[in-house]
């Protein structure tokens, strides 16, 4: 940036900063001041429906993970446990049945 640039913006900032400071501040009538003060006490105090909305959708998420998690558990060890079963039957009829065992 030039020299005379940089000068330049910040004689207008500077022109910018004394005109705010000179500037008066809008005047309201009494009237509006109290319109605007009924409209502010109508508003509900408190009242925040859509923030307690997520709340409940992840606790009820984390209920839901907590009892699929409990059902696949138990699927899985019921599964594990019935393939042991199968696999000592067919050795058992294995080690029984002689067509099963390749003997003539």
């Amino acid at each position: 940036m030039r020299r005379s640039s940089k000068e330049q913006l910040d004689k207008l900032e500077r022109a910018l900063a004394r005109a705010h400071e000179f500037q008066e501040p809008p005047r309201f009538s009494h009237g509006w001041l109290d319109s605007i003060m009924r409209e502010v006490r109508r508003q509900p105090v408190g009242v925040t429906p859509l923030l307690e909305m997520p709340l409940l959708v992840w606790r009820a998420a984390a209920v839901v993970v907590l009892v699929s998690l409990i059902f696949v558990g138990s699927v899985l060890t019921w599964n594990a446990g019935r393939a042991d079963a199968d696999f000592t039957a067919l050795f058992a009829e294995a080690g029984v049945d002689a067509t099963l065992a390749g003997d003539p």
